[in-house]
């Protein structure tokens, strides 16, 4: 059962992020700079003061678990707030919008927005530009971590998936069934990720800690740099470069993944196998 909240200033346009502390307080944020947060257990949701007069939208909130917000938004917005009275602060601004902001609970903070924006930041106060994998200058428009393998992953227009277990470096993966409108959101958990997207999509992948079994069909000799497409059950596609040789027709080759890729050998009957992401 939902409830309805009272909220302070009357506030009705689109509120666009939320998020938990994991203690007790709620931040939501939305267009016109606003910014509401809630203990959990008072009639009204609180007003705050967005920095610098900020009159853009917020897209995008997140919590490192400690004392810091971070509040992403239009024309490169960041301001952060430590949840104690007083107005926000004023990190950056200028450039293309971020649509999304996460934290690894370690101390990296990670932005995501258009035009293939990354950005990192190990205190929410100093930012980093990174580079997207492939030349990727589209939006993304979700970033979320999986503390237990050590990957973040990004999603974004035409189907984009990108993963990095440091928030600088980024693969591009591939989606099931050739999707390639907007990925809109993601979130890890469980052990799977999951994608929504543009069209009623739903994509899950149990990430780089899976694999099954590849069937390759083809005369007796050697294959190279063929592109094998696998499926494990219930997950996203992966696009893989093998190198195989002297495998017999109708050979099934199977092999699975690690927390920095594919793995990088294997046997099919005997002979070697080496497969790279």
């Amino acid at each position: 059962t939902w409830i309805e909240q009272t909220i302070e200033g009357g506030f009705s346009n689109v509120f666009n992020g939320v998020a938990h502390d994991g203690t007790g307080q709620w931040v939501a944020v939305g267009s016109q700079g606003e910014i509401q947060s809630w203990d959990g257990i008072a009639a009204t949701w609180t007003k705050e003061t967005a920095a610098a007069s900020y009159g853009g939208s917020f897209y995008g909130v997140a919590h490192d678990g400690a004392a810091k917000w971070v509040a992403v938004g239009m024309s490169g917005e960041i301001q952060s707030w430590d949840g104690s009275a007083g107005i926000w602060t004023q990190e950056a601004t200028g450039g293309t919008n971020f649509y999304e902001v996460a934290y690894d609970g370690t101390g990296l903070w990670v932005a995501v927005g258009s035009g293939g924006k990354i950005e990192t930041s190990s205190d929410g106060s100093s930012w980093t530009p990174q580079t997207a994998a492939a030349g990727y200058a589209d939006a993304f428009n979700g970033i979320a971590y999986d503390a237990g393998a050590g990957l973040w992953t990004a999603v974004g227009s035409y189907g984009e998936i990108q993963t990095s277990p440091n928030g600088s470096d980024w693969t591009r993966r591939f989606p099931a069934g050739g999707y390639t409108d907007a990925f809109r959101g993601v979130a890890h958990g469980s052990g799977l990720w999951t994608a929504v997207g543009i069209g009623g999509e739903i994509q899950t992948s149990c990430g780089l800690l899976c694999g099954g079994p590849v069937s390759i069909s083809d005369t007796t000799g050697t294959i190279a740099f063929n592109e094998v497409s696998i499926l494990p059950a219930g997950t996203m596609d992966y696009l893989l470069r093998a190198t195989i040789s002297n495998i017999e027709d109708g050979d099934t080759i199977t092999f699975g993944f690690d927390a920095s890729g594919v793995v990088a050998t294997g046997e099919v009957s005997g002979q070697s196998l080496s497969v790279s992401g």
